[in-house]
């Protein structure tokens, strides 16, 4: 190409960039072989054909054509907050000249996940072109920027800022290889370590299982020692009971809260005390029982004695009427001799009768009769 040739460049095939509506806009560089223009600040007024014509000094002229698209505006709808595997649906237009080729249209999350679409047909001149997607959301796509693009290279692109939020989750993590239940000695304190997850990050209580198999909160201030990352250390007391339940138990206010397997901590039994505390009862109890027995036996004895004072009673009872009914039985038979009338010895002999026990013994004389009776 000669220097002296004539170039011009022209749009549309009927302007000249020549015209003053193009001054300061355009920029023409001429070297030994070639041209170039260059368009400064490009509007979508600017698309179109653009050909190059050179009118050499000494022949005829010859000319070029290229064709320039303009794409902007471009620009992505989509909400801002989701829960995990809720479905994200977007909408992400772009303003486009006219254009007979299909055009790549790339949605993105921060670099990590695309799908390529294409329009797939002609775009009329300056319209505004929108496309839709529905995914389901993940949790890698939290804290990263969803968007859209149409060329990357030239920055027509479209981002916005998501959070993917899901519910809270803990696990106990053991301090050493031994399961459950845990044995320390009296008044130990014991690390309890909770690891948790979720989004927004969940706040930790440790709770314990309480006589009416419920769960109750321990109060962080007694409980809580530090938290580093998503790990949050417990420290819990055993002062009173054998063995407690605990657990641990996170939350964030996204879908339900979220409980650990459980903690079994069991105080190591003391066997002089245990020995000390059976030898304690068995002296109690043989204590009591001794007691019991001697006051058995007294009541045994009180029994006793109160039926021997009955039947002595009774049978004194009995010897006094008996004897009572001696008497009065001698009375009634016996005759009277004391008295003056005389009696004669049959009349006598008829009258004996000898009463049961007694002895009778008579003498007699001339003049009178003695008679006696004798106890046997």
């Amino acid at each position: 190409m000669d220097l002296s040739d004539g170039i011009y460049w022209v749009l549309n095939n009927n302007t000249s960039m020549k015209d003053e509506s193009t001054m300061g806009r355009h920029a023409t560089d001429r070297s030994g072989s070639k041209t170039y223009l260059e368009i400064s600040n490009v509007k979508f007024e600017d698309a179109g054909f653009y050909k190059c014509v050179r009118y050499p000094t000494d022949g005829t002229s010859d000319s070029k054509t290229n064709r320039l698209h303009v794409r902007g505006d471009m620009k992505v709808e989509v909400d801002r907050n989701f829960t995990l595997h809720d479905t994200i649906t977007a909408k992400c237009c772009v303003r486009s000249t006219k254009s007979e080729i299909d055009v790549p249209f790339v949605w993105f999350i921060s670099n990590v996940w695309s799908v390529n679409d294409k329009f797939g047909e002609t775009i009329d001149t300056d319209i505004m072109y929108c496309r839709n997607i529905s995914i389901t959301s993940e949790r890698k796509f939290h804290d990263n920027f969803f968007g859209c693009s149409i060329s990357p290279e030239l920055n027509v692109t479209s981002k916005k800022p998501i959070n993917i939020f899901h519910p809270a989750s803990v696990e106990w993590i053991p301090l050493t290889n031994t399961p459950s239940p845990i044995m320390v000695d009296r008044n130990q304190n014991v690390i309890v370590t909770c690891l948790s997850d979720g989004i927004p990050s969940p706040s930790v209580l440790l709770q314990k299982k309480t006589s009416k198999n419920q769960w109750m909160d321990l109060p962080l201030i007694e409980t809580f020692w530090n938290v580093t990352d998503k790990y949050w250390n417990f420290s819990y007391n055993i002062t009173e009971e054998t063995t407690c339940t605990l657990r641990c138990f996170a939350t964030n206010d996204i879908g339900e809260p979220s409980a650990s397997d459980v903690i079994t901590i069991e105080v190591l039994v003391d066997l002089m005390a245990v020995i000390l505390a059976n030898l304690k009862l068995v002296v109690i109890g043989c204590v009591g029982f001794l007691l019991l027995l001697m006051v058995i036996c007294f009541l045994a004895l009180k029994k006793r004695k109160r039926i021997r004072y009955r039947l002595s009673a009774e049978a004194n009872r009995n010897a006094t009427n008996s004897t009572q009914n001696q008497q009065n039985f001698i009375r009634r038979d016996m005759p009277d001799l004391c008295s003056h009338e005389p009696i004669a010895s049959s009349q006598i002999v008829s009258k004996f009768l000898i009463a049961p026990g007694l002895q009778l013994q008579t003498s007699h004389s001339l003049s009178s009769m003695t008679v006696q009776a004798m106890g046997l």
